[in-house]
């Protein structure tokens, strides 16, 4: 499935390199960090308060600064458009805490439109998984949390890590998820009914879905 990379302004872009098909979108500052890699986005989106200078050009979009979306949004929602469902959030975590908040409710936007997105900062990713199975390679390494998202999480099954669960609940105010560990084997997240946030310490590479 073709890929939609979105960077963002923050300060650590993780590396990627976008195959044919893919479409890659500068969010505001995000155009330096590819200017820095030589990558030439197909859209550039935001009201570049953060880039300073708006740019010019086929496929620049320009919006006000007072609006309703923020430039990570208004990125995915062109992308959606055009018919991506699998997205790559990059520089998107660190800096402004709200940003990122913002963007962790991002996640939960596509998974309930049945898309898949992953939020990647230095060394760690976010997804969301509702109704459906997160499966992390052997290779996975250090800890990993789970958060309800959207509210209560029923059905949830944690198999192949340190701390195991069948059919639990996790609840929107109670981290009950956090600090588990990968162990060298297979490990599989389960949710019946609902939606969790998944952070690991790692890479996308390391896990796939089934929904």
């Amino acid at each position: 499935m073709a890929v939609c990379y979105i960077v963002g302004a923050a300060a650590y872009c993780a590396p990627f390199i976008p195959s044919a098909g893919d479409w890659v979108i500068a969010a505001d500052g995000g155009l330096a960090h590819l200017q820095a890699r030589g990558i030439t986005p197909d859209r550039v989106v935001g009201d570049f308060d953060s880039l300073g200078t708006p740019p010019v050009g086929e496929g620049v979009l320009t919006f006000p600064v007072e609006k309703d979306d923020t430039d990570t949004m208004l990125a995915v929602r062109l992308a959606w458009e055009a018919g991506y469902r699998e997205f790559r959030l990059l520089a998107g975590t660190g800096g402004r805490a709200d940003h990122t908040l913002a963007n962790l409710q991002i996640l939960l936007w596509v998974a309930r439109r049945g898309g898949r997105a992953v939020l990647c900062g230095e060394d760690e990713c976010f997804a969301t998984l509702q109704n459906g199975t997160a499966r992390f390679l052997k290779t996975a390494a250090g800890n990993f949390s789970l958060f309800a998202q959207g509210g209560d999480a029923h059905g949830v099954t944690v198999q192949g890590a340190y701390y195991t669960l069948t059919d639990g609940i996790l609840t929107a105010e109670h981290a009950r998820g956090v600090s588990n560990h990968f162990t060298g084997k297979p490990c599989t997240v389960t949710v019946r009914d609902g939606a969790v946030l998944i952070y690991w310490q790692g890479t996308a590479d390391e896990v796939t879905f089934d929904e």
